[in-house]
């Protein structure tokens, strides 16, 4: 990743901007193509660990994975990062987005926020669409990543 940010230590530092969850999830090894990686934070917004869903290939996944791993009871907030798995740009992201948000919310989970991420590049949703900040979280709508699916970035990690 391309973003200067110390790495978050699990259960100890909270993580309260995307470039915070992205340096977390860009310290594992690459994603396997078309997967949804999640992040759980618990109420004090510290990392309890790092999910990886392989073969999520439909871009309806995100909402199935955040409803999933939402109704985990000492799950209170939730970054969701979608690797290869759909299209960058896609309308219908927005509802997407809507759902899985309301799915969280609906066992008292916090969506913060979904990246869909192709290649070296990633965007924040509902940045995209212009969704108002959520509470306690610091976004940034582009970013570019330090690992891409068939490898590493030229001059990433």
């Amino acid at each position: 990743m391309h973003v200067s940010e110390p790495i978050p230590h699990g259960g100890r530092d909270p993580i309260v901007r995307a470039t915070q969850a992205l340096v977390v999830v860009d310290q594992l090894a690459l994603p396997p193509p078309h997967s949804t990686v999640l992040l759980p934070l618990a109420e004090d917004r510290t990392g309890r660990a790092v999910v990886v869903v392989d073969g999520t290939t439909d871009a309806d996944a995100v909402v199935r994975c955040t409803e999933w791993f939402a109704s985990v009871p000492e799950c209170a907030a939730l970054v969701v990062i979608s690797a290869n798995a759909v299209p960058m740009f896609d309308a219908r992201h927005l509802d997407r987005w809507c759902e899985a948000a309301d799915g969280a919310a609906a066992h008292g989970c916090v969506l913060l926020d979904w990246f869909v991420v192709e290649g070296p590049l990633g965007v924040s949703i509902p940045e995209l669409f212009g969704v108002p900040p959520r509470p306690r979280w610091s976004s940034l709508a582009w970013v570019q990543i330090g690992w891409q699916v068939g490898g590493r970035c030229p001059g990433g990690p």
